[in-house]
């Protein structure tokens, strides 16, 4: 057998998403249900808030990394705020994106002027959420919604399912390899390639396709590889948790 220890051949480590929670400030019950299936299919945590009052409750009670504002919503609309927020401590670097059905005036400099980064223009579309995700550099891996049939409920049960086998599975592989039980090792690395892919995880599945590849050739992946393995299941696992609340 050989059990020269490798790199997986000329190629970047592949990584998992990391966990991206986003505040949603939006009263009207449509563009709510809208929103959340958008952000559900782009594999995004969020929370719903219904007004200005709770969006700044919301951003001292709980760390968000992103907050998609409406302009008009009752008691305290997106603007004041967004100037309300970004003005306390530790909220002056949160990103802050305006959802408005405004067409009179100039949106942009209003929106500039309460501090928020972006807006974007109601009716909008997921596309328009991408780019603005990809403008302020968030990387995100989107749910293929067809693998669940598009059922909400059958992906929070799988999601569960997932989050909970990846510490066993993780265990497994590491178990295996110590007894120098490539195949079962193997195994195990086969399934945690399957959950990847079935989330969307498709650059951290590449990744573990590689070392499954080299176990498949009886060569054992080097110690930062294992390594590698070992951080990012436990970001997919946190990702996957924030996911099922």
């Amino acid at each position: 057998m050989n059990t020269e220890h490798s790199n997986p051949t000329g190629t970047q480590l592949g990584a998992a998403s990391k966990s991206i929670r986003v505040l949603v400030a939006e009263d009207n019950t449509v563009n709510q249900t809208f929103i959340s299936h958008v952000l559900t299919q782009l594999g995004i945590s969020f929370k719903l808030v219904a007004d200005g009052v709770q969006a700044v409750q919301a951003v001292n009670e709980e760390k968000f990394d992103l907050v998609l504002m409406d302009f008009q919503m009752p008691n305290m609309g997106g603007l004041e705020a967004c100037r309300r927020i970004i003005a306390q401590p530790g909220h002056a670097d949160l990103p802050i994106v305006g959802l408005t059905a405004e067409t009179i005036g100039d949106i942009q400099s209003m929106c500039m002027a309460a501090g928020m980064r972006e807006y974007i223009s109601k009716p909008f579309k997921r596309s328009d959420i991408e780019a603005v995700l990809a403008r302020l550099k968030f990387n995100v891996s989107p749910i293929p919604m067809q693998n669940f049939d598009h059922d909400k409920e059958l992906l929070k049960t799988t999601i569960d399912m997932i989050a909970a086998e990846i510490p066993q599975l993780a265990d497994e592989t590491e178990k295996q390899l110590l007894a120098m039980n490539l195949s079962e090792a193997k195994r195990a690395l086969h399934t945690l390639k399957g959950h990847c892919k079935l989330v969307g995880e498709l650059a951290f599945a590449d990744f573990i396709q590689q070392l499954e590849n080299q176990l498949g050739q009886n060569q054992l992946p080097v110690a930062d590889s294992i390594e590698h393995l070992k951080t990012n299941l436990r970001v997919l696992q946190q990702r996957l948790r924030l996911l099922s609340q």
